[in-house]
C-alpha cells in the first residue's frame, strides 16, 4: 500500500493533485490507521478525467490493455492496465476458483455480453490454447433456446453469467438439458442475486452455485466460501473498507465500499468509492482460512429506495419478504421513477390466489410503512437490462 500511494504520487497527475490539496504526502502514510488521510474518489471524479491525467504518465495509452464497463449506473467508464497486471489479476481468480474444483482441464462457458468489455482475456486465451483449460464466451443477449443449445454443445464444467440471466435460463431447462449441459457448479456475479435466483438456478441446472463479487475496476473482489457461504474479501489484490460515513464498520454492519486496488499501478484505485452497499462478516473466516469476509453485497446504493423525506432504505429487505415467504414468485422486479410511488413487477408461475395477492400487499405495505404509495403489476416478462443484466430495483431519484 505504502508503495502504491509513493507511485500515484509520483507519476500519476489526479493522485499528486488529490494528495496535495489535501496536504497529504506518501511519507505521511506509515500504517493501514493512516488510510484516513487518504481522500476517497468516486467515479464522477474520475470519468470527467482525460485519461492522461489517470494513467501513469510514462505508459503510452493506446498501448494499454482497456475494458469498458456496462455503464449500469448510467456512467460508462474505461479502465487501463499493463499487459502484466491483466494477467496477474486473471491468475488470483483463477487462484481462488480453485477453491470451488476448478483445476486443469476445467471447461468454462461465459454467458455475458460479449464485446462490452467482458471478452476472454489473453490470459485466459493463452491457458485455452495450451489445453490447460476450455473456455467458451456465449453471448447473453440471444435467446435462450440458442444459449442452451450452445451450453448443450460445450458440455461445461463451469458456467459463469449474471444470476438474472440463469435464474431465467434454468427455469426454461428440462430432464433432458440437465442432463446434457451437466455442470459440476456455476459462479454467478455482476448483480444482486436474490434467494429465489439462487434456488432457481441450482433446480434448474442440478448444480451448486456460488456467488462473485467483482468489478473492471478491481477484478475479482470477493468470492464465496465454499463452507460458510460468506464471502473470502480477495484480499491478495486489494483492501476493503467498508464505511458508514467516514468510520469504518464491524462485523455484521452495513456500510459502502471503499477499495484499493494493491496491483494496479497503470491506473491506480485508491480509496475508490464504488457505490455497493454491502454487510460485514467476521475476519478470518470460521472455515479457517485467514480472509476478511462480507455477509452479503445488498448492492448498488444509488438504487435503494428513497423516501419523501430523504431516507434510503435497501430494496434487499422487500427482496426477502417476497423471495422466502412466496414461492409463487418466479421473478420481479422494483421500480421507483418518484418519491412518492413505488411498483413492483411481478412474474408469477401461474395466476396467484386472492390469499396471495393480499400477502404481496400486506408485504409492501409493511416495507414501506406507509410513507410511499405502492403498486403491483403482474406480467408474463421482465426484461433484462442495457447491459444484458437483471435489474433488480431501478430508481430514478439519485
Amino acid at each position: 500500500m505504502r508503495e502504491l500511494v509513493c507511485h500515484a504520487y509520483r507519476h500519476v497527475r489526479y493522485y499528486r493533485e488529490l494528495f496535495d490539496s489535501s496536504s497529504f504526502h506518501p511519507s505521511d502514510f506509515r500504517s493501514l490507521s493512516d488510510l484516513q488521510k487518504i481522500p476517497t474518489s468516486t467515479k464522477q471524479d474520475l470519468q470527467i478525467l482525460p485519461p492522461e491525467k489517470l494513467v501513469d504518465r510514462r505508459y503510452k495509452i493506446d498501448k494499454l490493455v482497456c475494458r469498458r464497463t456496462t455503464g449500469s449506473t448510467g456512467i460508462p467508464f474505461k479502465v487501463r492496465c499493463s499487459w502484466f497486471e491483466d494477467r496477474l489479476l486473471s491468475t488470483y481468480a483463477l487462484q481462488t476458483w480453485s477453491l470451488f474444483g476448478f483445476g486443469l482441464g476445467t471447461r468454462m462457458a461465459k454467458v455475458k455480453i460479449v464485446g462490452q468489455g467482458s471478452d476472454l482475456p489473453e490470459t485466459m486465451r493463452v491457458l485455452s490454447r495450451l489445453g490447460i483449460f476450455g473456455m467458451r464466451m456465449i453471448h447473453s443477449l440471444q435467446e435462450p433456446d440458442v444459449v442452451c443449445r450452445a451450453l448443450r454443445e460445450y458440455r461445461p464444467d463451469v458456467i459463469v453469467g449474471y444470476p438474472g440471466f440463469l435464474s431465467h435460463l434454468a427455469a426454461d431447462l428440462d430432464e433432458s438439458d440437465r442432463e446434457a449441459i451437466n455442470p459440476r457448479f456455476l459462479i454467478a456475479g455482476g448483480e444482486t442475486m436474490t434467494p429465489s435466483m439462487r434456488r432457481q438456478i441450482e433446480a434448474g441446472f442440478g448444480a451448486r452455485v456460488y456467488e462473485s463479487y467483482g468489478s473492471h475496476e478491481f477484478h475479482l473482489i470477493a468470492a464465496e466460501c465454499p463452507e460458510t457461504g460468506l464471502l473470502h474479501v480477495n484480499e491478495r489484490t486489494v483492501l476493503l473498507e467498508v464505511l458508514n460515513g467516514d468510520g469504518e464498520v464491524g462485523s455484521g454492519q452495513g456500510g459502502e465500499t471503499v477499495i484499493t486496488a494493491l496491483h494496479s499501478f497503470t491506473q491506480p484505485f485508491i480509496r475508490f468509492r464504488l457505490g455497493d452497499w454491502v454487510e460485514r462478516g467476521p475476519a478470518p473466516c470460521p472455515c479457517g482460512l485467514p480472509w476478511a469476509t462480507l455477509k452479503r453485497v445488498e448492492g448498488r446504493k444509488v438504487d435503494w429506495i428513497k423516501l419523501p423525506g430523504g431516507d434510503s432504505i435497501p430494496p434487499e429487505r422487500l427482496c426477502m419478504a417476497l423471495s422466502m415467504t412466496m414461492p409463487w414468485i418466479k421473478q420481479y422486479q422494483i421500480i421507483q421513477e418518484n418519491r412518492e410511488s413505488l411498483l413492483v413487477k411481478v412474474l408469477p408461475f401461474e395466476p396467484p390466489r386472492q390469499s396471495e395477492i393480499e400477502q404481496l400487499s400486506r408485504a409492501l405495505s409493511e416495507f414501506v410503512k406507509g410513507e410511499l404509495r405502492c403498486s403491483y403489476e403482474f406480467v408474463d416478462h421482465i426484461p433484462l437490462g442495457p447491459a444484458g443484466k437483471f435489474q433488480l430495483c431501478r430508481s430514478a431519484c439519485h
